[in-house]
């Protein structure tokens, strides 16, 4: 080498250009500021541990829900509670939801059976009570103080001589063969045959009735109404939406709906003064009529069919 040539320094050191050193990482140049990573130390991270606690939560109250409807339906037990009575009226104004029938027959005392069903012990079951007072026979609701599940099917059997009152939320009623009905439900089916007597009422449910003799009075908010060999002196059925169907030889007849169809089968040997009025609806008129007739029929629907055969 020649004193005084200089030395070759090979090709630039350009990181950019310089093959096979596309990835290689970028290296600061001198006196250049370096990136610092910024922590928030205020931020909240979620611990695994409470992750972990609640999704065991979890499943211990799902576990613990489906052992819980275990439990109800394995300790489900059922008992049959008859007593014996003495009185002229059965009030059945305090049961609350439960279903009960009625039956009259030519026995002298009366005779209730309860089928009570609940969950918990077997040793100690909800028991009905019945109170005399007065000729009154009062029944009272063996669910009304239980913590668990529990519901009952009440059996009267009475003179056909008895009274019956009745108001229940939701329960059903069928009544057969005693001397008068008074009932009011909420959301009830009542069946009643073979009752001289019958004023009920109810907010939501169908009435069905049949061979009524001496007073009809029927009023639902909503709810089919069904009489049949209707023979009272004066019937009167009220409905707000529910269609109508009567049939008998009734002394007079009142129908009333505001929304629903109506339809009469008058008896054939008699003649009627037949008044209808519908808004919107479409009448017929096919039975003997006669304005002079003491048999007055009055039917009014606010929208509905009127049929009258």
């Amino acid at each position: 080498m020649t004193p005084g040539t200089p030395t070759p320094l090979g090709p630039p050191q350009d990181t950019a250009t310089w093959p096979g050193d596309a990835t290689s990482p970028a290296v600061p140049a001198p006196g250049a500021a370096v990136p610092v990573a910024v922590v928030d130390h205020l931020r909240r991270v979620p611990e695994r541990p409470l992750w972990v606690a609640a999704g065991l939560a979890i499943i211990a109250l799902g576990i613990g829900g489906t052992g819980l409807a275990t439990w109800v339906n394995v300790t489900r037990h059922t008992a049959t509670q008859p007593s014996t009575y003495a009185a002229d009226i059965v009030d059945l104004r305090s049961l609350g939801g439960q279903d009960v029938t009625v039956i009259g027959s030519d026995r002298a005392d009366i005779i209730v059976t309860v089928k009570v069903t609940w969950s918990g012990s077997p040793d100690n079951p909800p028991v009905s009570a019945g109170q005399v007072t007065g000729g009154i026979l009062s029944l009272d609701n063996p669910c009304v103080d239980t913590r668990w599940p529990c519901w009952a099917d009440y059996r009267v059997e009475a003179p056909r001589a008895t009274a019956v009152r009745w108001t229940a939320g939701s329960g059903d009623l069928s009544i057969t063969s005693v001397a008068s009905l008074r009932g009011e439900g909420g959301s009830s089916d009542v069946t009643v045959r073979d009752v001289p007597e019958v004023e009920v009422t109810t907010s939501s449910g169908s009435v069905d009735v049949c061979r009524v003799s001496t007073s009809l009075s029927i009023r639902t908010g909503s709810g089919d109404v069904d009489a049949c060999e209707v023979s009272t002196d004066a019937a009167r059925v009220q409905t707000a939406s529910g269609d109508v169907r009567v049939d008998g030889a009734p002394g007079t007849l009142t129908v009333d709906t505001t929304s629903g169809d109506v339809v009469l089968t008058l008896g054939a040997d008699q003649r009627y003064d037949v008044r209808t009025s519908t808004s919107s609806g479409h009448v017929s008129v096919k039975a003997a009529t006669d304005r002079s007739s003491s048999r007055v029929v009055q039917v009014t629907t606010g929208s509905g069919d009127i049929t009258v055969r």
